[in-house]
Protein backbone atom coordinates (compact mmCIF):
# COMPACT_ATOMS: atom_id res chain seq x y z
CA UNK A 1 0.00 0.00 0.00
CA UNK A 2 2.89 2.56 0.68
CA UNK A 3 4.59 1.64 -2.46
CA UNK A 4 1.47 1.99 -4.21
CA UNK A 5 0.84 5.39 -2.62
CA UNK A 6 4.63 6.50 -3.11
CA UNK A 7 4.42 5.50 -6.97
CA UNK A 8 1.04 7.86 -7.44
CA UNK A 9 2.90 10.60 -5.64
CA UNK A 10 5.90 10.80 -7.55
CA UNK A 11 3.92 10.01 -10.98
CA UNK A 12 1.81 13.34 -9.72
CA UNK A 13 4.81 15.22 -8.41
CA UNK A 14 6.48 14.71 -11.74
CA UNK A 15 3.90 15.03 -14.01
CA UNK A 16 2.99 18.55 -12.53
CA UNK A 17 6.06 19.98 -12.51
CA UNK A 18 5.91 21.63 -15.48
CA UNK A 19 8.52 21.98 -18.63
CA UNK A 20 12.54 22.16 -17.76
CA UNK A 21 13.70 25.40 -19.72
CA UNK A 22 17.39 25.90 -20.60
CA UNK A 23 18.63 29.09 -21.81
CA UNK A 24 21.56 29.78 -24.58
CA UNK A 25 22.92 32.23 -26.91
CA UNK A 26 23.96 31.98 -30.47
CA UNK A 27 26.15 34.36 -32.01
CA UNK A 28 24.65 34.84 -36.02
CA UNK A 29 26.70 37.59 -37.10
CA UNK A 30 30.13 37.72 -38.92
CA UNK A 31 32.26 39.35 -35.59
CA UNK A 32 33.38 38.27 -32.66
CA UNK A 33 32.44 39.74 -29.84
CA UNK A 34 34.74 40.83 -26.97
CA UNK A 35 31.94 39.98 -24.41
CA UNK A 36 27.96 39.28 -24.72
CA UNK A 37 25.63 39.00 -21.98
CA UNK A 38 21.88 38.44 -21.30
CA UNK A 39 20.82 39.91 -17.80
CA UNK A 40 17.43 40.70 -16.07
CA UNK A 41 16.43 40.81 -12.17
CA UNK A 42 15.49 37.54 -10.29
CA UNK A 43 14.39 37.44 -6.80
CA UNK A 44 18.11 37.34 -5.11
CA UNK A 45 19.65 39.78 -7.44
CA UNK A 46 20.37 39.69 -11.69
CA UNK A 47 20.51 36.86 -13.68
CA UNK A 48 23.63 36.96 -16.08
CA UNK A 49 23.99 34.74 -18.80
CA UNK A 50 27.59 35.79 -20.33
CA UNK A 51 30.10 34.59 -22.11
CA UNK A 52 33.92 36.01 -23.29
CA UNK A 53 35.72 35.66 -26.66
CA UNK A 54 32.23 34.55 -28.31
CA UNK A 55 32.80 34.07 -31.75
CA UNK A 56 31.00 33.90 -35.36
CA UNK A 57 28.43 30.75 -35.30
CA UNK A 58 29.55 29.96 -31.72
CA UNK A 59 26.35 28.76 -29.30
CA UNK A 60 26.01 27.27 -25.81
CA UNK A 61 22.93 26.54 -23.84
CA UNK A 62 23.05 26.06 -20.03
CA UNK A 63 20.20 24.06 -17.94
CA UNK A 64 18.00 23.76 -16.14
CA UNK A 65 17.05 26.99 -15.74
CA UNK A 66 15.69 27.79 -12.17
CA UNK A 67 14.00 31.40 -11.97
CA UNK A 68 11.02 32.25 -13.68
CA UNK A 69 11.99 33.60 -17.11
CA UNK A 70 10.45 37.30 -17.30
CA UNK A 71 8.78 38.98 -20.46
CA UNK A 72 12.25 41.19 -21.27
CA UNK A 73 15.56 41.18 -20.35
CA UNK A 74 18.75 43.52 -21.90
CA UNK A 75 21.03 41.77 -24.29
CA UNK A 76 24.63 43.26 -23.65
CA UNK A 77 27.36 42.95 -26.37
CA UNK A 78 31.01 44.22 -26.74
CA UNK A 79 32.57 44.47 -29.65
CA UNK A 80 36.77 44.02 -30.59
CA UNK A 81 36.66 48.04 -30.87
CA UNK A 82 35.88 47.97 -27.21
CA UNK A 83 32.62 49.37 -27.90
CA UNK A 84 29.53 48.23 -25.56
CA UNK A 85 26.21 48.01 -27.11
CA UNK A 86 23.24 47.41 -25.01
CA UNK A 87 19.64 46.16 -26.49
CA UNK A 88 16.14 45.59 -24.41
CA UNK A 89 14.66 42.05 -25.93
CA UNK A 90 11.17 40.70 -25.61
CA UNK A 91 11.30 37.34 -24.41
CA UNK A 92 7.35 36.51 -24.93
CA UNK A 93 5.71 33.45 -23.65
CA UNK A 94 7.51 30.05 -23.84
CA UNK A 95 5.97 27.06 -24.93
CA UNK A 96 4.59 24.29 -22.77
CA UNK A 97 7.33 21.75 -23.71
CA UNK A 98 11.02 21.09 -22.69
CA UNK A 99 13.41 23.29 -24.13
CA UNK A 100 15.86 25.91 -24.36
CA UNK A 101 15.24 30.10 -25.03
CA UNK A 102 17.35 31.52 -27.53
CA UNK A 103 18.93 34.54 -27.47
CA UNK A 104 20.84 35.26 -30.84
CA UNK A 105 22.93 38.11 -32.29
CA UNK A 106 22.14 38.93 -35.66
CA UNK A 107 23.56 42.00 -37.99
CA UNK A 108 20.13 42.94 -37.23
CA UNK A 109 20.20 43.52 -33.57
CA UNK A 110 19.30 40.35 -30.86
CA UNK A 111 16.33 38.18 -31.29
CA UNK A 112 14.81 35.13 -29.28
CA UNK A 113 13.89 31.71 -30.68
CA UNK A 114 12.68 28.82 -28.71
CA UNK A 115 14.78 25.26 -29.19
CA UNK A 116 12.91 22.17 -28.31
CA UNK A 117 14.22 19.76 -26.38
CA UNK A 118 13.61 16.25 -28.58
CA UNK A 119 14.44 13.11 -27.03
CA UNK A 120 13.94 10.06 -28.37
Amino acid sequence: MKRALLSVLLVFIVGCSGPQYGMGMKNSTGKEFKEAAFQYPVKLGVYNLSTTNFTPGALFVFYPHEDRIPDRGEAIWTTKDGKEHRQQVEIGRLPDQDGSLMIEFTDEGVTTFFWPHVVK
